[in-house]
C-alpha cells in the first residue's frame, strides 16, 4: 500500500491505515489534512479544520454505492441506484433531480432529464 506520495516542488502528503487496509489519515503538512472514519454503511470525512462530510452507502461489494452525501455547509445530496448499481437519479442541496436512463442491455445512458423537465438523449453506434 502507498504511506506516502510527493509531486515536484510540493511536501510529501503521508497516509495512515487501519488494520482492513483502509485510509485512517491523509497527512499534508502544507495544507489540509484529513481523517476517515468508517461504520457499516457510512464513512465520514473530517478535514484539519474540522469540517465533516458523511457519505452514506448502500450494497454490498462492488455493489455499494453513495446515497447519501452531507456536505460540510450542511447541505445533502442523494443518489439513486437501479438494482445492478446503474445510476437512476441525483437529487441536489436544493431539492432538483436529474434522471438518468440507461439501456437495459448495455447499461449505457440513453436518456438525462434534468430538473427543468429537459432531456437529452444520446445514440451509440456498434463502438459504443
Amino acid at each position: 500500500r502507498m504511506v506516502a506520495h510527493r509531486h515536484t516542488g510540493r511536501p510529501e502528503i503521508r497516509y495512515r491505515y487501519d488494520s482492513d487496509g483502509r485510509v485512517t489519515e491523509q497527512l499534508n503538512p502544507a495544507g489540509l489534512s484529513y481523517t476517515y472514519q468508517y461504520e457499516k454503511d457510512r464513512i465520514t470525512t473530517t478535514d484539519s479544520l474540522d469540517r465533516r462530510e458523511v457519505l452514506h452507502t448502500q450494497g454490498e461489494g462492488g455493489l455499494k454505492r453513495v446515497v447519501k452525501k452531507e456536505h460540510a455547509d450542511g447541505s445533502v445530496t442523494q443518489s439513486q441506484f437501479d438494482a445492478v448499481g446503474r445510476l437512476r437519479a441525483q437529487t441536489d442541496a436544493a431539492g432538483r433531480t436529474t434522471e438518468y436512463s440507461p439501456d437495459v442491455v448495455t447499461g449505457l445512458i440513453t436518456r438525462i432529464t434534468t430538473p427543468d423537465g429537459r432531456a437529452s438523449a444520446f445514440y451509440y453506434n456498434h463502438h459504443n
